[in-house]
This record gives C-alpha cells, structure tokens and sequence, in this order.
C-alpha cells in the first residue's frame, strides 16, 4: 500500500560529459530510470536533448551511483554519441544520428541462486531508439514547421527508425562499466543480417517500449518487452502495430539475445505504441498508448504474450505518455498526465498515480505526484516520462522528466535571462514512493501473490 510520496528534487539535471551539458544548450532527457548492478551499485542512462529541436535527442550518457538510485555518483561518461554528417538518403537529406530513450536489463553482479552464483550475473543490456534529424550546417531543421524542406520524411522515418543494443558489465572495482558488445542494430536471433530484421515479414521500422523488459523466471534468463514495428495503413508515423519479444541469455556466447517474436498486435483503427508489460504470477498485463480516439490507453491481460492476448480495454483519457508498472508494494499503477483533471488543464502538468485494478482495468482516484507550477518555473510544463527505479527498503524512487514544453517544441522565450533560470532546473527529478508492506507480508503467509484491486475506483 502506497502511504507517502515525496517530490526529492533534481537528480540527473546537468551532464558533465564535454558537449552534452547545459553549457551546450543541452539537457538530460529521457532516461531509464536506473538499473541494479551490484550490491551497492546502480546504473542510470540517459538521452541528451537539445533544445533548438523537435524531440530533439542526442547522445546517451550513464552515471554509476552507489547505494542507491540518488545515491553518490561514482562515475558519469558518455555512452553513445550522436553524428553529424549521416547521409542515408542523399546529400541534399544530411542528417545528425541521433539515439533516445535507453531501457536496460540484466542479473545483478554476485546473484546467487542456491548458493551458486548465476551464470548471467553481471551481463547487463541497454536498448536505445537509433533516429535522425535534418541538419544543416550544424543547426536542426525542424521539419514539423517547415514540411517543405524534406517532403518524403513520413516514408523516409520508416527507413532509419531502428533499435540498437550494447552489453556490457561492471568491473572488478565496481567503479566503470567494459563493454563486452559494442554498439549494433538491434536484430532477432537468425536475421543477423540482410534487410530483414526479425521474423515479422512485414517490419517497416522498429521502436521500442517505454519501460524496461520485465524478467520472466527466477534467474533472469528470459526478459519479455512489448516493441513497435509497423504504422497501420492509414498513417505514416513510426507508431501504429506491436508485437511481444523476448530476449533471452545465450550460455554459448554469454550474451542476450533477441530469441523470439510473437504475432502482430492490432486493432482496427487504432495507431499503437510506447507500449508497457508487467507481469503478475502467470498472468501478462500489456498497456499500449494510442494516438487514436483522444488517445485511449488500450490493456491486455494474458498467461500467453505470443500468442493469444485476448479481447482489449479501452481507457479513455488524455493525449501523452503513459507508464505503468507493478510497483514494490504489488500494485499495477499508472503514471501519467491527464489534462481534463489538471487545474491548469495542461496537456502534462502535474503528474498524477493511478492504482489499476486487474481485473476490469478501472482506475483508483488519482495521486498527485508532482505539481511542476508548485514548484519550478515552467509554463508551459512537461512532467513525464516516468521510470520507476528498484525499491530500496519499504521506498521505492520515480524518475521523471521536467521541463518546459517550448525545450521539446522549438519555440523558446525571447526573454534570455528567464530561459536561462527554466533551463538551470530542466532535467531528471525524482518522487519518493513510500509503502505499508504489512498488507504484502499477510498475503505472503497466506500463500497468495499480493496483487490487491484499486480502490476507490473510476469506471473506464
């Protein structure tokens, strides 16, 4: 039971990697939340964003905290850095490569199972979207306002939105990371290389999921995500049909890989996307956001992600992303924004929890996580892309993006001075999620996974 939440402040708002930081114009972004890597160690990644562009990210950077995911940085470098230069479709297109929203998995360093160490401990990997920008002559061509300049980009997007992947893992001193696979295109195990990527015949492009792949078993064998391949015919975005994957840990090589595909997820009329997975014993829940029907959110519960997901639930709500995980308490929520409940009937202010019952995918009242005009100086504001990092004790830290939406929208303020104070404070910020784990522990006595309904509940 969620009992407390507690805004903590900035904790990723600067990168002291050269070129990536404010003094560059430059913000951290989107991130991964953070990732366990040992004992006392925690990994977060992060997309830069630069701020003279339309969701303009750039490189991916990793700090190493200890103890905990706000913890002591131990060490801050860049992962990924985004090119200039990259001419896929001719030299009038030149385009800056450009890498966004990391997700990464894997075995911590030292798990033991029955007292024997994990063959997968200390085998971490990081996802990345891989995309590009028009550029000329080192500025971004926005080509949202200015369609003209790249005519064909709708179809052009389906040819270079890819997922890319590394694997590395932490050294000896617990200090750094060594990269044991470098930096590649993401593709399924038999399709290693040739235009084809993964078994889905008709894949135009790939995206990945908003949160991280969730484990399946005890060891961390088998990871399972939900990704994005294909629009629906209607539409050219890169969003629109999904299928379930799982990548699974090969004892041959001693790496990840991306082992199967399962069928197409799609519904008639409705263009899917930045998608979640959490899992509840044998059961699958899979929550996927639409640009469809004022943006529905559209569930799945399932014991088979493959094969047979079974009839939907339609969610109404409000244009923006959306993430849901099962918290540490045992409880589906939701974290997202919704505009007809906002005071300020912003699209993305404030940031509001929702507990998800499992069986009809009614919503509890909302918790107000985060108020962004209560707090920092942004107006228009954006607080989103939650990413729920490993509990610590009974507590458990979601990270968020906070900024101002004119640092995603081109369109900044003429007033210097005020941008500087906005862009001082834009970045990663976290709230501390307390729970009551005393209602978990009677269901564990009692034999029973605790995933409780939602209380107080909306109807869909």
């Amino acid at each position: 039971m969620l009992v407390k939440s507690t805004y903590k402040g900035p904790v990723f708002i600067d990168s002291t990697v050269k070129g990536e930081g404010k003094a560059d114009g430059f913000i951290p972004a989107h991130c991964n939340g953070s990732l366990r890597v040992s004992k006392d160690r925690y990994i977060t990644f992060c997309a830069t964003l630069d701020t003279n562009g339309w969701d303009a990210v750039r490189s991916i950077v990793y700090q190493i905290r200890s103890d905990s995911p706000d913890g002591q940085v131990v060490k801050e470098d860049l992962l990924v850095s985004c090119e200039s230069g990259w001419i896929p479709f001719g030299e009038d297109y030149p385009l800056r490569k450009i890498y966004g929203m990391p997700m990464a998995f894997g075995v911590p360093k030292g798990a033991k199972k029955d007292g024997q160490l994990l063959p997968n401990q200390n085998v971490f990997a990081v996802k990345m979207y891989r995309h590009g920008l028009l550029e000329r002559d080192g500025m971004l061509l926005n080509v949202n306002h200015h369609p003209e300049a790249w005519p064909d980009i709708a179809k052009a997007k389906h040819q270079i939105l890819r997922v890319c992947w590394l694997q590395f893992r932490l050294n000896e001193t617990e200090d750094d990371i060594e990269i044991i696979q470098p930096l590649q295109q993401l593709r399924q195990a038999g399709y290693e290389s040739g235009e084809s990527f993964c078994s889905l015949v008709d894949a135009e492009f790939m995206n990945h999921a908003m949160t991280p792949p969730v484990q399946t078993d005890n060891q961390g064998l088998s990871w399972l995500a939900v990704e994005t391949f294909k629009s629906i015919p209607t539409d050219l975005r890169t969003h629109g049909v999904c299928a379930t994957v799982e990548y699974y840990w090969n004892q041959q090589t001693g790496l990840y890989e991306w082992k199967r595909t399962g069928k197409i997820i799609e519904e008639e009329g409705l263009l899917m996307g930045e998608t979640s997975i959490s899992k509840f014993e044998d059961l699958w829940i899979i929550a996927l956001r639409t640009w469809s029907q004022g943006g529905v959110t559209v569930w799945y519960k399932t014991d088979d992600p493959f094969t047979n997901l079974g009839k939907p639930t339609l969610h109404k709500t409000t244009w923006g992303p959306r993430h849901s995980y099962r918290c540490a308490d045992g409880v589906l929520r939701i974290f997202k924004n919704d505009q007809n409940l906002s005071p300020y009937k912003e699209k993305r202010n404030p940031l509001y929890a929702f507990e998800v019952n499992t069986d009809d995918f009614s919503y509890s009242q909302p918790i107000t996580l985060f108020d962004a005009h209560k707090e920092l100086p942004f107006d228009p504001a954006f607080c989103d892309m939650s990413k729920l990092c490993p509990a610590v004790g009974n507590k458990q830290l979601l990270f968020f993006r906070a900024i101002d939406q004119r640092m995603t929208t081109e369109d900044v303020l003429e007033d210097q001075e005020d941008w500087q104070k906005r862009m001082a404070i834009a970045g990663i910020h976290a709230v501390e999620l307390e729970y009551d784990f005393s209602e978990c522990e009677r269901y564990l006595q009692e034999g029973r996974e605790y995933a409780p309904p939602a209380r107080k509940a909306l109807q869909p």
